[in-house]
């Protein structure tokens, strides 16, 4: 009263200092009108409030401080009050002190002091009980304001389901709440009592679960048998079970104990005791009901994500999997659960803890993770898109960019690699299929290899993109390969996207027996070498089947394919004369394995019978299936069908793609064997074929 040295403004005219300590006037003012006082007042005061703010509050704390102040408000003032030695001492605390403390503006921090202070005066207090009572003094004036609020709260579902003997909001004289309230505020006065159940009602009703449990916990305590002996106990009591129950997970027994310096058998027993008191009785919780009913709408999700979206409703340091333990222990049921999705690593599986609704569990989250395992264990990266698409076929699960990028980012070593297209990649993407290619081109290459080389040595291999079977892998594009490297820590690139190893990669850790040995053949001929002298060095040499240098010359990111049968070391610069010197052996090799001089030039004579020799088809399929190949000296030249000489064979037909049909079957009845060469006679006049008696020819390998 001392600051105030001019009257006040507000709805009620001017009021003087003296009536803030004597009221005069019929009615109280109502909390509008006190609050418009203390704007006025902090607005008068701002240029000169260094000397308020050293003020000494000089409030005394009663007993029953919790009744007047909100949820909020509570909790922001537990830690004023946290034990005896607190609350003795909260009198000579400065304004400045408590404001700082409450973090709420000063007008707001003087209308709490201000209801702290009126505990004094007023007569009789709000209690919990089995009805309400009534009280006759201390009557606050019902403003249309207020009214039209009361009106809208009233009309929440949580308010008419409420029981007549509700915890919290017990009713009066067996009638429902809402209908007693309703008449209440027809008066033009109600009771303080009545008016603070309202402020409950009303702030109940906009509550987030960390105030509802706050709330609760305090209600449970003041039914609990036993009960805390003090008020230090009491507020260790409330302490250890919002610690059980309360922030991010809830901690365990022993957790709490450690914090708290007792067994968790006694943190078991206090939270067992405030528990069967809000068991004894009903009580609504609609800040829970309201917080599983909207996670059921943005659901499935990763938990940390689910907090981050909830977080309005969860409130200051709660988080979801709380919220839902304590609602199976209070029984509530649920429409939402959590589950933990494995995600396959090389170190084994590991858990990605997610929130679905009850009713639809996300079967789609574990299938998306393999789908996305698989990719990256080949190609080390995949993408939201094929992810969905791959969810849509199997699972007939359709899911959105966002909801996908929630659950994979709590995926283990989830990274993403380009946020337009969507693609990113997991863990162990340095132990992927494309990294080990990449290991092999590096162990060859010498200095720093171009990208286009590296996306060159990963997506030429037919057999690694389409090794899951029908279905291919998805190809990154350069700037999401580009994304991936950088990543891999044995690598580094510098700014123009040149790749060299920050380690030296042995050839032998990394290659096979076969891409040593085609390597070595191809450095001696200097650095170009003919299919054909890979397979001499090969299998003459090191003793691999023909198989498997088709195989290595198809796969290996080790080798590159420079012309037609003409190969080169991946990563090397290619000498101008290799080249060409490969070519003219590969001219040369190919007239040497003409059956005879005559043949030697392109100009054929069809008048008479030409002979070739063939070599009879390896392959594994049936002999209906199999086919073999005319020499090219002779593509375009012998077309159609041919019958046997003798008709003793079947008839064949050659292809313009030079695939002789059905004389593999021929060759067999002869006694040919896979691999082996024979000689036949082509007569284009007559239009047949024959096949000389084979005297064993050397097999070779297909």
């Amino acid at each position: 009263m001392r600051f105030v040295a001019k009257p006040l403004d507000c709805t009620l005219g001017m009021v003087d200092a003296s009536e803030l300590l004597a009221w005069q006037r019929p009615c109280l003012p109502s909390n509008g009108t006190a609050n418009d006082l203390r704007a006025h007042f902090v607005k008068r005061r701002r240029p000169s409030f260094d000397v308020i703010w050293e003020s000494r509050v000089d409030l005394k704390i009663v007993e029953q401080w919790r009744t007047v102040l909100n949820d909020e408000e509570r909790l922001r003032m537990v830690p004023l009050l946290r034990n005896e030695e607190a609350i003795n001492s909260f009198p000579s605390l400065t304004l400045r002190a408590v404001k700082d403390a409450l973090r709420m503006p000063v007008a707001d921090t003087l209308g709490v002091l201000a209801r702290l202070e009126a505990l004094y005066w007023v007569p009789a207090l709000w209690r919990k009980s089995t009805a309400t009572t009534v009280y006759a003094s201390g009557d606050v004036p019902v403003d249309a304001e207020f009214s039209d609020r009361m009106s809208v709260c009233l009309s929440s579902p949580w308010i008419e389901a409420l029981e007549s003997n509700d915890l919290r909001f017990p009713a009066a004289d067996g009638r429902k709440l809402s209908v007693w309230i309703a008449e209440q505020l027809r008066r033009p006065v109600m009771s303080a009592a009545v008016h603070d159940l309202c402020v409950r009602l009303l702030d109940a009703g906009k509550a987030t679960w960390a105030d509802e449990l706050a709330d609760l916990v305090i209600y449970g305590i003041d039914q609990a048998d036993p009960r805390p002996g003090s008020e230090e106990a009491r507020q260790r009591w409330i302490g250890i079970f919002l610690a059980r129950y309360g922030g991010p997970r809830g901690l365990e027994l022993q957790a709490v104990g450690d914090r708290y310096g007792i067994t968790r058998e006694r943190v078991r027993q206090i939270c067992d005791a405030i528990l069967v008191s809000l068991h004894a009785q009903p009580v609504k919780m609609p800040a829970l009901e309201q917080l599983l009913s909207v996670a059921t709408r943005i659901m499935p999700l990763p938990l940390e994500e689910a907090d981050t979206q909830l977080a309005r409703f969860l409130g200051e340091g709660c988080g979801l999997q709380a919220a839902l333990q304590f609602a199976e222990v209070m029984g509530l049921p649920s429409p939402v659960q959590q589950t933990s999705a494995l995600a396959r690593t090389h170190e084994g599986y590991k858990p990605v803890v997610i929130v679905e609704t009850a009713l639809a569990p996300a079967t789609w989250v574990s299938a998306a993770l393999a789908h996305a395992r698989r990719d990256c264990t080949f190609v080390g990266c995949t993408n939201f898109v094929r992810i969905a698409g791959l969810l849509a076929l199997e699972q007939g699960v359709a899911q959105d960019l966002e909801t996908l990028q929630a659950v994979f980012s709590k995926a283990p070593g989830f990274r993403l690699l380009d946020s337009d297209s969507g693609w990113f990649t997991l863990a162990d993407s340095e132990s992927s299929a494309a990294a080990n290619r990449m290991r092999k081109l590096m162990s060859v290459a010498t200095g720093s290899v171009e990208i286009d080389t590296v996306a060159s040595a990963l997506m030429t291999d037919d057999r690694w993109l389409y090794r899951e079977g029908a279905r291919a892998l998805a190809v990154p594009p350069v700037h999401v390969l580009a994304e991936l490297f950088a990543g891999w820590q044995w690598l580094t690139a510098n700014g123009h996207n040149k790749y060299t190893a920050k380690i030296k990669i042995e050839k032998k850790e990394v290659l096979s027996k076969t891409e040593l040995g085609a390597i070595e053949a191809i450095e001696m001929h200097g650095g170009a070498a003919t299919r054909s002298e890979l397979a001499a060095h090969l299998i003459g040499n090191l003793g691999v089947s023909n198989v498997a240098v088709s195989q290595v010359t198809a796969t290996s990111s080790a080798l590159c394919k420079l012309d037609h049968a003409i190969y080169g070391i991946r990563g090397r610069s290619l000498p101008a004369e290799a080249l060409a010197d490969a070519r003219k052996r590969k001219i040369a090799q190919q007239l040497a394995s003409l059956p005879s001089s005559e043949f030697a030039s392109k100009e054929i004579d069809l008048s008479i019978p030409v002979r070739t020799m063939i070599t009879q088809s390896a392959s594994s399929k049936s002999a209906s299936r199999r086919v073999v190949y005319l020499p090219n000296y002779l593509s375009g030249k012998i077309l159609g069908d041919f019958e046997h000489e003798s008709h003793t064979l079947p008839a064949i037909s050659v292809k313009a793609n030079n695939q002789i049909r059905r004389l593999t079957a021929a060759a067999e009845e002869l006694g040919i064997r896979p691999g082996e060469r024979f000689e036949i006679i082509f007569d284009v006049v007559s239009r047949t074929y024959a096949i000389p008696k084979p005297e064993r020819p050397t097999a070779l390998p297909a």
